[in-house]
């Protein structure tokens, strides 16, 4: 059973079975957001996490992210606001809490 968030969507985890995967190596790796869920100027993320070829998480910091835009606060009039990039790393993933999310303008 999978267990359900605030808004009823669920909440899932990849699993696996195996104890070590063949796959890429890469130095870098680029996400391309295609679509919102429901929002048509803004697009937001509560985590990201890269595995290695174990299945474990790879350390990373803020310094190994970048976005374009990088968050609201690029906006005309925004400042301060806590939905930064740094916050996909901040070990919070499964929030309503914004002091703990990235927000940025979508752009197609």
């Amino acid at each position: 059973d999978l267990a359900c968030g605030i808004d009823g969507r669920p909440l899932t985890r990849a699993r696996s079975c195996r104890t070590s995967t063949t796959g890429t190596v890469c130095e870098s790796i680029t996400l391309v957001i295609h679509s919102t869920w429901g929002d048509q100027f803004y697009v937001g993320l509560t985590a990201l996490e890269l595995l290695d070829g174990s299945l474990l998480p790879i350390p990373l910091t803020s310094a190994h992210l970048d976005a374009w835009p990088r968050d609201v606060n690029e906006l005309e009039g925004v400042d301060h606001d806590p939905r930064t990039l740094e916050k996909l790393l901040d070990g919070v993933s499964c929030t309503d809490d914004d002091r703990h999310m990235w927000l940025t303008p979508f752009v197609k």
